[in-house]
């Protein structure tokens, strides 16, 4: 039987709970760039990530078709503007050459997100766990906790 020990065994499916407790998650950072970078915003050119703690939509568009644009005066986040048809990266067309799509579904970004993995605990279920676990049980962990740390 899986427990802290024979004194304090853990109910079946216990151990689940607890392991469920800590959870790993997605971080980003955002890196600003010297120049804007022009993106393709396509469905097919981006990923969605599930980030932070809350495990919130993130978009990372992966299709960088103008790393370093010298375009002037166009907004950041802003698809369908007529000038990134004369972006380095689009054809006589308004397509781009390195994506293939139309220039009204590139945009310009001014950073960059930079990924990192992080440890937190899961509120649910710790809510959950302590509900379940009386209090006598939890200073026993507590004390467990503190003994084994001194």
């Amino acid at each position: 039987s899986s427990g802290i020990n024979a004194e304090w065994p853990l109910r079946p499916g216990a151990a689940d709970l607890m392991a469920s407790l800590n959870q790993t998650g997605i971080g980003v950072r955002r890196i600003d760039l010297p120049r804007p970078r022009t993106v393709c915003t396509d469905k097919s050119c981006t990923e969605v990530k599930l980030v932070g703690k809350e495990r919130t939509q993130q978009i990372f568009y992966t299709q960088h078709c103008h790393p370093t644009c010298y375009l002037d005066g166009i907004s950041a986040g802003v698809t369908n503007d007529f000038r990134l048809a004369r972006c380095a990266a689009m054809n006589s067309n308004g397509s781009c050459d390195k994506c293939f799509h139309h220039y009204s579904q590139h945009m310009h970004v001014t950073y960059d997100l930079e990924e990192y993995t992080f440890s937190f605990v899961d509120d649910e279920a710790k809510k959950y766990f302590d509900s379940h676990t009386t209090e006598k049980r939890k200073k026993y962990r507590l004390r467990l906790c503190v003994d084994t740390t001194a």
